[in-house]
């Protein structure tokens, strides 16, 4: 907007000062799964859709991870049966995950089961485009018992534009999963695995 303070431009809610006559607001809205990218569930060939079956494997779950705006966002389809003969089913609100700097793109999701409250743990990873220098960063995050760890970096250096991480399931140990990345680089193919974190 011109002329207008916001208590919060981030927020889903929040209040707006204006500042001089004539003062105006604009407010970009996500849609539900919707994303202004024609490469938001394509390219790299990672996964974007997980089906997840620890509920009964007549009732999968599923997990979805896009890309819109420059920013990743996720949902879960979840299952409900709270009412006897009665079957619930929806999608959760979409969750940004990113930063919400821009530059996020081609995001990679995988799953292990049993470590989580809720019988699940995720993992999301992504790369970052720094126009200014011309290096792209390597995120991951993971969700563990019930929550999103905070993001990291595990490459902040590629030289490609376009590193197109993917992520897999290399190990689980006695508490938690150990997960394995590998993205492009001028110089060939690199990976990185958090057993060596």
């Amino acid at each position: 907007g011109s002329d207008v303070s916001f208590g919060n431009e981030n927020a889903l809610e929040s209040f707006a000062i204006f500042n001089a006559e004539n003062s105006n607001a604009h407010a970009s809205y996500k849609g539900k799964m919707v994303s202004f990218s024609n490469e938001a569930l394509a390219n790299n060939g990672a996964r974007k859709l997980w089906a997840v079956d620890y509920v009964d494997e007549d009732y999968p779950q599923y997990a979805v991870v896009y890309e819109d705006n420059g920013e990743i966002y996720v949902s879960f389809y979840i299952y409900f049966n709270v009412i006897p003969g009665e079957e619930y089913w929806y999608w959760t609100k979409d969750l940004r995950i990113s930063d919400g700097s821009g530059q996020n793109s081609y995001p990679s999701i995988a799953e292990s089961k049993g470590y989580s409250m809720d019988g699940t743990d995720f993992c999301v990873c992504w790369q970052k485009y720094n126009p200014t220098t011309g290096k792209t960063s390597i995120i991951y995050r993971t969700k563990y018992l019930g929550g999103w760890n905070n993001p990291i970096v595990i490459e902040n250096n590629c030289t490609m534009q376009d590193a197109n991480p993917i992520i897999g399931k290399m190990a689980s140990g006695p508490s938690q999963t150990e997960w394995i990345f590998v993205w492009k680089d001028y110089n060939g193919l690199k990976f990185y695995n958090t057993e060596t974190e």
